[in-house]
């Protein structure tokens, strides 16, 4: 009895030796994608603190682990280069958006990243064709390759996602006829403008806006123009046989008699009366156009804009969008310094939000947008005096500022009783956490040489900022 205990305990611990073993080397498995994606893709070193040999004990930037394994990389707008290959040897990869980048080539196979859920490798060079491996990742909800060079037909495999709801191949170089294709019916978000596409809109697709399939000449069929557009109420003819239109289908088209017939006084009267009740209904269309432009706020208006506005203060996870009737100079609107805007104030409104403190200026969260991408928001207090003029002009040169160590802001929200600020969201937490965080049993002091760095850091940024807003001075905000 003894003896078969012994046999069992052994047994135990050989397999727990095994299966540390099996998870070191996964682990290690990691460490060397990532440095081999850093090494041919980061030439200008921006991932400076991609330096210890595991990336999950000391986080990396734009890193995230669960059970020592990578899960999350969100690497966007740091000018990496070159190939995503080596990536591909993540697989327990969820999240990955490298948006905002200069990646070039084909897309690798995707078939090891089984677990992924969410793709955004928008606004980069990508070529060639959507991988066929493609339709092996499963668990894809959201998918993004728009802003590319990409080509090709698009895969008939995406139908086998079927927990898709995101699908942007908008401004790319795909081509072929989508007569035929079918797509995930779960679909939230669809655009495939900018493009060489042809064919019929299917009817599945056809809820989406127009604005989802233009840019490509040889579409039609709802939300766009009819395809029978070229030869209406030809009925004689195959489609495209013909592209002279006709009023009628002669079947006898060689001969060609004419008929006149005289018009009563009655007809003349109906005729003209018609005519002028068309034109009082124009001139009446005309006049309510112009007032709603000059943006005349009527009684029966505001209510409207009221529901609006409240509509988004329910689903704002930070907070109102304004305590008041927002005027036509204040409407619930995100103003941001590019001519790209990848969200709107009701997406942020609906964002999932975490608050990550609070300061002399108000506090801030980390925001979640449905698409994946993380933002910052600063919600500033104690600024009600502050008039829309002079808050937009300090906007505007804190907007221009671009500098290692200075958060870039994105946006920003401007009412009477609430001011919102989006940055780009800085993942490695606060000083404070890496200064004092690491103190108990198995965790190891932030070392000098890395202090030293985060000061240097930190300084250059406050230099910059003082030297390039001489006029108007801003304050630098928090350290």
């Amino acid at each position: 009895m003894e003896k078969q205990q012994k046999k069992s305990l052994i047994a135990s611990m050989i397999l727990l030796v095994i299966f540390y073993e099996g998870h070191a080397g996964q682990m290690q498995s990691d460490y060397h994608a990532l440095m081999a994606f850093k090494a041919s893709c980061d030439t200008t070193n921006r991932l400076i603190n991609w330096n210890h040999k595991n990336p999950c004990r000391r986080r990396w930037y734009g890193v995230d682990c669960e059970n020592g394994r990578v899960v999350r990389i969100v690497l966007e707008n740091l000018q990496l280069v070159g190939s995503i290959n080596a990536l591909t040897a993540l697989d327990e990869l969820r999240v990955l958006s490298l948006k905002k980048n200069s990646f070039t080539g084909p897309l690798p196979d995707l078939s090891s990243w089984r677990s992924l859920k969410l793709l955004f490798l928008s606004q980069n060079q990508f070529s060639g064709p959507l991988p066929p491996s493609v339709n092996l990742l499963n668990r894809l909800v959201r998918l993004d390759v728009s802003d590319n060079e990409l080509s090709g037909l698009i895969p008939a495999t995406l139908a086998s996602l079927t927990h898709l709801l995101t699908l942007r191949l908008d401004n790319n170089e795909f081509s072929g006829d989508i007569s035929e294709l079918m797509l995930p019916t779960m679909l939230e978000v669809f655009n495939i403008s900018g493009n060489r596409l042809s064919g019929v809109i299917p009817a599945s697709l056809s809820k989406f806006p127009s604005s989802a399939f233009g840019r490509n000449g040889e579409l039609c069929g709802s939300p766009l123009n009819s395809c029978n557009d070229s030869n209406a109420g030809t009925d004689v003819t195959p489609p495209g046989a013909n592209n002279k239109p006709s009023m009628i289908a002669n079947p006898l088209p060689s001969q060609k008699t004419t008929h006149y017939t005289r018009l009563s006084k009655g007809d003349i009267i109906a005729i003209v009366v018609g005519d002028i009740a068309v034109l009082l209904l124009i001139a009446c269309l005309v006049s309510c156009y112009y007032w709603k432009k000059q943006g005349d706020n009527t009684k029966a208006k505001v209510p409207k804009t009221k529901r609006s506005c409240d509509k988004e203060k329910a689903a704002y996870d930070l907070n109102q969008c304004s305590n008041q009737t927002p005027t036509s100079a204040e409407k619930c609107k995100l103003v941001f310094f590019e001519d790209r805007r990848p969200f709107e104030l009701e997406h942020l409104l609906r964002a999932s939000a975490e608050m990550l403190g609070k300061g002399n200026f108000g506090s801030a969260y980390k925001a979640v947008i449905e698409d994946g991408s993380v933002v910052a928001v600063k919600r500033l207090k104690d600024v009600h005096g502050v008039g829309r003029k002079e808050f937009e002009q300090q906007m505007e040169v804190m907007g221009k500022l671009r500098h290692q160590n200075v958060v870039n802001l994105r946006a920003y929200y401007y009412a009477k009783e609430e001011k919102l600020l989006v940055y780009d969201y800085m993942p490695n937490g606060s000083l404070y956490a890496l200064l004092h965080g690491s103190r108990g049993p198995g965790r190891t002091a932030l070392d000098w040489i890395t202090r030293m760095k985060i000061s240097l850091g930190a300084a250059r940024g406050l230099a910059f900022i003082h030297d390039y807003c001489k006029s108007p001075k801003i304050g630098h905000g928090n350290i």
